[in-house]
């Protein structure tokens, strides 16, 4: 076990932790909200933990992990970062109890959305950017951002190991360059034009520039924190429908958007399966809830109709947490089709949770294959995907992750119920939580928050967010005795 290598990385981990930090503290300063002490010491107590995990570990710099290390080093990259993330909350006493800090960074990194505060408009601006900061962070992958920006070029071994470790969901399906750093530089710099994009948009739209960067941080990793309680309904409709579209485009696998603008492959773009899946998903399902929130009268003119139903598909979809309606309060028609949402999330390679459209297409082949094999058993059935065949035990691969991940559902509705939750809330928590998508429903839904969660919940909820975000596979592993046999 080459632990000392994994705790080598950890100390450079916590460095970038505690340099992202500078940028919350610096808007303390500029805001003076008084938040600057906190920052202030978790950069320090980060920078020290860094240099003294990297010195004692620094015989170990030069080793290579293997592939259970590597799922071990991605796991506590993202608890050590949840706890780290959380001191700001505490310690400025914006959140009194770790727990609630834990779920909020949590919940911030996996890009959920769920919130403990109950008015956001009471928290300090630099809470606020931390908050969006953390979106942004682990919309991109704590460990991509490694990959792509610090480890070193002939790691490539080690660093594809664990890129896929936290790209489970087939993040390298489409391999941009020979290079495993290149290919995290160039999602990067898709990721990072995106949010340059819909900042300048949001600031054109009428949106303060600190309120831009922080939505826009929050919409390109499809997170969903908003600066305003009443989240999107806050702002004009112009602003809803740029954080629409681009919660939409942020569910897209972002190597097509590097196929598309700098290799002008259109036609391979355009024949993506998942992506026109993702797409169809998204007109029909507006389509439907329009129809149904025309035919209830719930808004009087054609476009907020049309803006309220392809906003909340989008917010649901892309896993983006935001909202601009209650829709709890909706048609029975409109809200099962939102709750249908919560179980697919976006496309494989993008900011997205969920169980992933790339998955279901490939679920739905491999079921009518079955089907069609049943009545000519001689013939030899094969499932293409975007052109290629693929080997018969990828559905299987397939239909595991799908058991495992509602096994999770399952699981933690029981120990909610438990708890004393409604069990239709309990599911629908779990749901939320492990598709990375926010709002729940009831006192958890887009009207309310998680604040009144008990410790137990909050814990649970955190862990079925890490879960969904390394795609189950990641950290399950690590409970599997196996794994750790020589």
């Amino acid at each position: 076990m080459r632990i000392g290598r994994v705790l080598y990385l950890m100390g450079k981990i916590s460095l970038i932790l505690g340099a992202s930090m500078l940028i919350p503290l610096f808007t303390s300063f500029l805001y003076k909200d008084g938040s600057s002490g906190s920052f202030a010491f978790v950069i320090r107590l980060c920078v020290l933990l860094g240099l003294l995990l990297m010195f004692l570990c620094r015989k170990h710099s030069r080793q290579i992990m293997r592939q259970r290390e590597c799922y071990l080093f991605v796991t506590l990259v993202w608890i050590y970062a949840g706890a780290m993330g959380g001191l700001p909350y505490v310690i400025s006493a914006q959140i009194p109890d770790f727990a609630g800090a834990f779920f909020e960074t949590i919940s911030g990194l996996t890009t959920t959305g769920a919130t403990v505060f109950t008015k956001v408009e009471d928290v300090p601006h630099s809470i606020l950017l931390w908050r969006s900061l953390t979106h942004w962070l682990g919309g991109a992958g704590i460990v991509l951002l490694f990959v792509a920006l610090i480890q070193p070029k002939g790691s490539s071994g080690e660093g594809i190991t664990i890129f896929r470790a936290e790209y489970s969901g087939g993040a390298l399906s489409e391999r941009l360059a020979v290079r495993i750093e290149d290919n995290a530089q160039i999602i990067f710099w898709v990721y990072l034009g995106l949010t340059v994009a819909c900042t300048l948009l949001l600031w054109l739209g009428g949106m303060s520039f600190f309120d831009a960067v922080n939505h826009a941080m929050a919409t390109t990793s499809t997170g969903g924190f908003s600066t305003r309680t009443a989240s999107m309904a806050a702002f004009n409709p112009f602003c809803q429908w740029v954080v629409g579209v681009f919660l939409v485009l942020s569910g897209i696998n972002f190597s097509l958007y590097f196929l598309l603008l700098v290799r002008h492959r259109i036609r391979q773009v355009l024949r993506d399966e998942e992506t026109r899946a993702y797409l169809l998903v998204v007109l029909l399902s507006t389509l439907i809830v329009a129809c149904s929130l025309w035919q209830h009268q719930c808004y009087q003119q054609p476009e907020e109709i049309f803006r309220q139903a392809f906003f909340q598909v989008a917010t649901i979809i892309s896993t983006g947490g935001f909202a601009t309606a209650d829709f709890d309060l909706w048609p029975s028609l409109a809200r099962g089709i939102l709750f249908l949402l919560l179980l697919f999330g976006g496309c494989s390679g993008s900011t997205a949770s969920g169980v992933k459209f790339s998955r279901i297409v490939i679920l739905l082949k491999g079921t009518a294959r079955e089907l069609r094999t049943m009545f000519r058993p001689q013939q030899v059935q094969r499932i293409e995907y975007n052109d290629k065949r693929l080997g018969d035990d990828v559905p299987r691969r397939m239909a595991f992750f799908v058991f495992l991940y509602f096994s999770l559902v399952i699981g933690g509705s029981f120990i909610l119920m438990l708890d004393g939750i409604q069990w239709m809330e309990a599911i629908v928590a779990c749901l939320s939580s492990i598709g990375n998508v926010g709002p729940a429903m009831g006192s958890m839904g887009p009207a309310g928050n998680f604040a009144a969660c008990s410790t137990l919940a909050k814990y649970v909820l955190s862990f079925l967010m890490l879960a969904g975000r390394l795609e189950v596979y990641t950290i399950l592993l690590l409970f599997i005795p196996a794994v750790w046999r020589k």
